[in-house]
């Protein structure tokens, strides 16, 4: 497990970390897109619950389109004042850092888009 998220070993793997693992959510989806994902693009997690790799709850995404749809969910969820201001506090999520290797799910390690 890595910040919630389940690790698989896979050294064979184009997108595998320094450690050689993959994230299973990746592997899951991949398998269901009978391709690797391509650069830029990124799994969510329908329900935003990181260990549930089911298929049915991965989705690829740009990655554009997977931060736009974190924000959209934390807007949602922050309470504003009666003038529209955010009330500071309530309903933030700290950010999150993904590896040093990599920042987003994406991979781009020569996989010719693989």
């Amino acid at each position: 497990m890595w910040q919630g998220y389940v690790l698989i070993y896979k050294p064979e793997h184009p997108c595998a970390w320094g450690s050689k693992y993959v994230k299973r959510a990746r592997l899951v989806l991949e398998e269901r897109l009978g391709r690797y994902l391509l650069p830029g693009m990124d799994v969510h997690h329908k329900n935003e619950i990181r260990n549930d790799d089911r298929p049915e709850n991965l989705e690829e995404l740009t990655h554009g389109e997977h931060k736009s749809e974190h924000n959209r969910r934390k807007r949602k969820n922050t309470r504003r004042d009666a003038a529209g201001r955010f009330i500071c506090g309530v309903g933030l999520v700290p950010s999150k850092k993904f590896s040093p290797q990599h920042s987003t799910e994406s991979c781009h390690k020569g996989t010719g888009g693989n």
